[in-house]
C-alpha cells in the first residue's frame, strides 16, 4: 500500500473539525457580531473626500473592543466625522460603522503597506 493510500485512509477516520468551538456556547452569535475591518475600510474609501482608510480595534468597557477608523482625506476635500459615519451606515449595518474617525496621514512601511499596529497603538495609548 502506498504513502498516500495511507494518508486518505487516516485523514477519513479522523473526526471532522467543529465549526463552532464547542466552548463557546452561543458560537454563531459571536461570528455575527465579528466586525471585519476590509469592510469597514471598503464603505470609507467609496466617499468622494476620502483618499485612503485603516480601521483598527480600539478597547470598549462595553463590547470588549469598537472600529476606529483613521481617514486620509483627498487634497482640498473636506468631510467630517458624523458624515462619514453616516456614510459607512448607508452603506453597511449600524453596527459596523466606527464609534470614532480620526483624519490625518496614516503611517507606513518603505513598501508604502499601513502600519496598523502603530494605529492599534495610537488608539490604547492615553495621549490621543
Amino acid at each position: 500500500m502506498s504513502a498516500t493510500a495511507v494518508d486518505r485512509r487516516i485523514r477519513a477516520l479522523r473526526p471532522p473539525k467543529p465549526s463552532v468551538d464547542p466552548y463557546m456556547a452561543h458560537g454563531s452569535l459571536i461570528e455575527e457580531e465579528r466586525r471585519p475591518n476590509g469592510e469597514i475600510e471598503r464603505a470609507l474609501t467609496q466617499h468622494d473626500a476620502v483618499l485612503e482608510a485603516a480601521v483598527v480595534a480600539a478597547p470598549d468597557e462595553k463590547w470588549g473592543e469598537t472600529p476606529v477608523a483613521f481617514v486620509s482625506l483627498k487634497e482640498g476635500a473636506s468631510a467630517t466625522e458624523a458624515a462619514l459615519i453616516e456614510h459607512v451606515r448607508t452603506q453597511l449595518a449600524r453596527f459596523k460603522a466606527p464609534r470614532r474617525i480620526v483624519f490625518g496621514a496614516l503611517p507606513k512601511t518603505a513598501t508604502g503597506k499601513v502600519q496598523k499596529n502603530v494605529l492599534r497603538e495610537r488608539v490604547r495609548s492615553p495621549q490621543e
